[in-house]
């Protein structure tokens, strides 16, 4: 699977004047390959955030992480770890150069009514 997500953010109707415009665009790439016996890889947890005015921040981190998905009677359980890592960063103060995310998602089966 491969897609993209994608968001601009753009402010509008000021109420104050000393406020700063902001435009921000917002990338998060999604990439996953199933590898059989309910075990994936994926790099799906990064977001780049590119801010469009001059001399604002920069942040493109990478992520790859891996999971597996039980299946079980009623529900399916999906638990995955992912590192990411930030390949670039410019004009940002605070900004985490290596993260990990652990997941754990409970799957509930279609119910007929």
């Amino acid at each position: 699977m491969v897609g993209l997500l994608f968001q601009n953010f753009i402010s509008f109707a000021y109420t104050n004047s000393s406020a700063t415009p902001q435009s921000q665009v917002q990338f998060q790439p999604l990439i996953s390959y199933t590898l059989g016996h309910g075990w994936y890889v994926k790099s799906a947890d990064s977001t780049w955030t590119v801010n469009l005015r001059h001399g604002t921040s920069t942040t493109m981190p990478i992520s790859l992480g891996f999971g597996r998905v039980w299946k079980f009677e009623g529900p399916e359980l999906n638990a995955w770890v992912s590192g990411e890592w930030t390949a670039y960063r410019q004009y940002t103060n605070i900004t985490p150069m290596c993260t990990v995310r652990f997941g754990l998602t409970l799957l509930f089966p279609n119910v007929e009514l």
